[in-house]
């Protein structure tokens, strides 16, 4: 099971197309490939529920163990060359990407690697809010120097002087 609130969309062996590297489904991202009883499956699991919450890719997910699916897993197994699990594939427009990703197992690289490989959306950028820009500005202003005349700088000097003069 995925941790509660994520958004793993699971497949099942029905929406896999007989030549085994294509898939039913309508939005681009992840399939991640597991066994309910693998260890490092579920250590994965946690990240893969973060990941499902990116909002422009979708994390699918495959288990390799549930039966029925050992036709499908044989298939795709021969198709895209991989031969244990945890497995991670980029699915584009329908179509299992061949190469397996490798990298590390954190939602933040598995992202950037979607976005590199599936060459859609960049990473958002944060939204500043109306209120926060003024915030911003009202704290650049600088205060206002204070007018100084001519006569106030004249007796400055003049209590500096005499300030000199009682000390010696």
């Amino acid at each position: 099971m995925f941790p509660p609130g994520s958004e793993v969309v699971s497949l099942k062996a029905t929406q896999f197309m007989p030549s085994g590297d294509k898939i039913k489904v309508k939005k681009s991202g992840a399939i991640l490939i597991y066994s309910s009883t693998c260890p490092y499956c579920i250590m994965v699991k946690e990240e893969w529920g973060k990941l499902s919450k990116n909002g422009d890719y979708n994390a699918y997910a495959f288990q390799s163990n549930e039966y029925g699916n050992e036709e499908v897993v044989e298939k795709l197994a021969e198709k895209l060359g991989f031969n244990s699990v945890p497995s991670i594939f980029m699915v584009k427009n329908g179509t299992i990407q061949k190469k397996l990703y490798d990298g590390e197992r954190t939602s933040e690289k598995i992202l950037s690697h979607m976005r590199k490989s599936l060459g859609a959306k960049k990473a958002p950028k944060k939204k500043v809010s109306k209120k926060s820009v003024s915030k911003k500005k009202k704290v650049s202003k600088k205060a206002p120097k204070k007018k100084v005349s001519k006569k106030s700088v004249s007796k400055k000097k003049k209590v500096v002087k005499k300030k000199k003069v009682s000390k010696k």
